[in-house]
């Protein structure tokens, strides 16, 4: 479990951990929280939570095929 350990890297460094976590990828799972958005890019699969406007959260997926 990775929580918001991108937050403090710039743009190219966010390449490189995604990059990075991409690799590993291939031999293990990962469950990130960002809210940045190059991270999500790189995800296979999104899991949220957004809030409507009515106050209600609601989850949701979204599966990528890399």
């Amino acid at each position: 479990m990775l929580d918001e350990v991108d937050a403090a890297l710039d743009e190219a460094n966010v390449g490189r951990f995604g990059g990075a976590l991409g690799d590993l990828a291939e031999k293990t799972q990962f469950v990130l929280i960002t809210h940045n958005h190059h991270t999500i890019q790189a995800a296979g699969t999104i899991y949220g939570i957004s809030m409507g406007g009515d106050g209600v959260a609601m989850g949701y997926d979204q599966v990528y095929n890399a």
